[in-house]
């Protein structure tokens, strides 16, 4: 059955903004430096300088339009009833731990199909042709979603999770980071406990206990050089990303920085991010609660978004 995208993206997932004149892209902000990610975990009050580049960071889209910059065009799928359209995919990705898996559901399906087989799938054959229906409407789309995206952080074995899956879908992208992931687990720093969506991500069919650990142990082993923990969402599309902007909502639903550092909830021991800035619920249901000057102890949310035409009066454009 033929499946279409038409629906508006609300603030509770992305909204995308837009003016109708073109904008200069601002400069990309700038990273932490693992010793100031360590300081975000170990202190309470930050001082003024790093206050302001974790807010910066978080306010601050990556946006890279390679793809248009080297003649690529969108696909612009046809449709009986509709005629051309704009196709949107939005998936959440896990954090890109299934790197492989999502880059060939969208560039080779053959390849999806052998990386199932060699993960030991037990796919029946009616849920394998759902599968591969899937896979060709998502290769169909112009513009894709990405929640739960990594940047330089061990489980994802320090990808750019967003800019490899633009390069190999030659796609321009535009990546808003929702948190930094700043506890000693995800950070290699503490390996007494096994993170089980890493045990799950990287164990092999025929494993032994003893053999999985010792790849886990490796995979998550600290390189400073390399970690730069962060987390979010991105947008990926032949269009040219103009005018992104990544705004923070003034309500958040949850103190997950509270709870998490205080030991409330949370599977994996006191899990703590600093400033999350995701669009993953609608603040219109949570309770109301404002978050603080640096944005760490609260949860608040956010959207990302650009647009590649003019909006309405008041500057808002909505995909659908």
């Amino acid at each position: 059955m033929e499946r279409r995208v038409l629906a508006i993206i609300n603030s509770a997932l992305l909204l995308l903004i837009c003016q109708t004149r073109s904008f200069g892209q601002v400069a990309d902000p700038l990273l932490l430096t693992f010793d100031e990610i360590q300081r975000l975990y170990q202190d309470d009050d930050l001082p003024a300088p790093l206050r302001d580049k974790l807010r910066t960071l978080l306010t601050t889209p990556f946006v890279r339009n390679s793809a248009s910059d080297n003649g690529m065009m969108p696909l612009k799928p046809n449709d009986p009833q509709t005629a051309k359209m704009l196709r949107v995919a939005q998936w959440n990705i896990e954090r890109g731990l299934e790197f492989d898996a999502v880059r060939f559901a969208f560039t080779d399906p053959k390849k999806f199909n052998a990386l199932m087989e060699d993960k030991g799938s037990k796919a029946d054959d009616d849920e394998r042709a759902k599968i591969r229906e899937q896979i060709a409407i998502l290769q169909q789309a112009d513009l894709l979603v990405l929640n739960e995206v990594d940047w330089g952080v061990n489980r994802t074995l320090f990808r750019n999770v967003a800019e490899e899956l633009a390069s190999a879908l030659n796609m321009n992208y535009a990546y808003g980071v929702e948190f930094v992931e700043v506890d000693p687990l995800t950070m290699g720093l503490d390996q007494q406990v096994v993170a089980r969506e890493v045990e799950d991500a990287y164990k092999e069919p025929d494993d032994d206990r003893q053999g999985m650990l010792a790849r886990v142990k490796q995979i998550m082993t600290p390189d400073p050089e390399r970690y730069h923990g962060l987390h979010g969402t991105a947008i990926l599309s032949p269009y040219r990303l103009e005018n992104v902007r990544l705004t923070p909502f003034l309500i958040q639903g949850h103190d997950w920085y509270k709870d998490e550092r205080s030991g409330v909830g949370g599977e994996s021991r006191g899990q703590v991010q600093h400033g999350d800035l995701q669009g993953a619920i609608d603040p219109a249901s949570a309770p109301r609660r404002p978050h603080d000057a640096d944005g760490r102890y609260c949860r608040s949310r956010a959207s990302v978004g650009a647009c590649h035409r003019g909006g309405d009066a008041l500057g808002r454009c909505y995909v659908a």
